[in-house]
């Protein structure tokens, strides 16, 4: 097959928007946490809504929150592409509708993890303590903050990480 250039803005941007949607994904599932604290979460559970379509709408919710954050977040970095290259280009390559799939799936794992958080913790302060320090883990060993050949071996732990996967994938 054809190796693709290396393109920093590609790589980093990739790495950055996954980061931040690891944070957006954990949130969201923990407004459920939040919502038993403050009892919305009992009103809604009497309700005649089914507790499945509870859980169903916040999980899609979420997962429609990430899909649409990474979306915007790699259309304006196509923009910049295009500006700091001086030529219309699509700076993720051709297969548009792989690029959306790799989206999805990273939005998947993205909420699943964010989800487990939620049902292993107690309280909105611990998922916001584990979920921060997970979203830096896969951060730091997907390339977020740097080029991932500066921790040598270290940098096979990203392979631990649904960021590092998709990231590669971009």
């Amino acid at each position: 097959g054809e190796v693709a250039a290396f393109n920093p803005l590609v790589a980093f941007g990739a790495a950055q928007a996954l980061f931040f949607m690891i944070f957006t994904a954990v949130q969201s599932a923990n407004s459920v946490l939040y919502e038993r604290r403050d009892g919305t979460l009992q009103r809604m559970i009497v309700s005649p809504t089914s507790r499945l379509t509870i859980l169903l709408g916040k999980l899609l919710g979420a997962l429609a929150n990430c899909i649409v954050q990474v979306t915007l977040l790699f259309f304006f970095l196509n923009i910049v592409g295009i500006v700091l290259s001086g030529r219309l280009q699509i700076i993720w390559g051709d297969h548009l509708g792989l690029v959306a799939l790799v989206i999805v799936a990273g939005s998947l794992a993205a909420c699943g993890i964010g989800a487990v958080i939620t049902a292993i913790a107690r309280t909105p302060e611990q998922v916001n303590i584990i979920g921060s320090l997970l979203a830096m883990f896969f951060g730091l060993f997907s390339g977020a903050f740097f080029d991932l050949r500066a921790l040598g071996s270290l940098a096979a732990l990203g392979r631990v990480t649904p960021n590092f996967w998709a990231v590669d994938a971009f």
